[in-house]
């Protein structure tokens, strides 16, 4: 897999692309966003204990022992976790101050995009890192900036980005992608 040239946007559905992006992932209260170092935005404290071993641990048993049990335990756990997403937030004219924890609350003028990951064949994926160790693997820039994610936030990023060929895990470790059509499945499922 390939850096990717350029964070990837919303498409333009033709109304407020802002707040279709906000609209789109329910960010408040569940995406938290800090900027890591950089002149026009305040720092953010140390990086908060972070990590998905459950799920981690699920894939390397999946990759054991492949069968239908197994794959059920890794998409629970995917379901349920939460992800670190490269992003470029620009916070307008006034960068927010983290809180004690690093969150920052996003203001309804916050523009996002996200970065994707492209394959040797040209496909461009969404990253979902399940921890800082994963996340420094693609990029060792402690000011690169971060959404959490959870599975929803994906799935929507999918309904809305037509161009991307899905999510990746932990692209330079675990490596599990999911396309479109098994992700809409998975919400279809577990939202009935």
């Amino acid at each position: 897999m390939s850096e990717p040239k350029q964070p990837a946007t919303m498409p333009n559905t033709g109304s407020d692309s802002k707040n279709d992006v906000r609209n789109v992932l329910n960010m408040a209260p569940r995406i938290e966003a800090a900027k890591r170092g950089g002149a026009s935005t305040p720092k953010a404290p140390a990086k908060p204990a972070f990590g998905n071993p459950k799920l981690k641990d699920a894939i390397a048993e999946m990759r054991k022992d492949n069968n239908p049990q197994t794959r059920n335990v890794v998409i629970n756990e995917m379901m349920n976790s939460v992800f670190l997403a490269p992003a470029q937030v620009d916070f307008g004219a006034n960068p927010p101050k983290p809180d004690a924890d690093g969150k920052v609350k996003l203001e309804q003028d916050t523009k996002i995009g996200f970065k994707l990951i492209g394959t040797p064949d040209g496909k461009q994926f969404f990253m979902a890192f399940t921890d800082w160790d994963e996340l420094h693997k693609w990029n060792k820039d402690p000011a690169q900036q971060t959404l959490m994610l959870r599975f929803d936030d994906y799935a929507a990023l999918l309904e809305k980005n037509t161009e991307a060929a899905g999510f990746v895990i932990n692209p330079y470790n675990e490596n599990l992608r999911f396309d479109p059509p098994t992700v809409a499945s998975f919400k279809k499922q577990k939202d009935d």
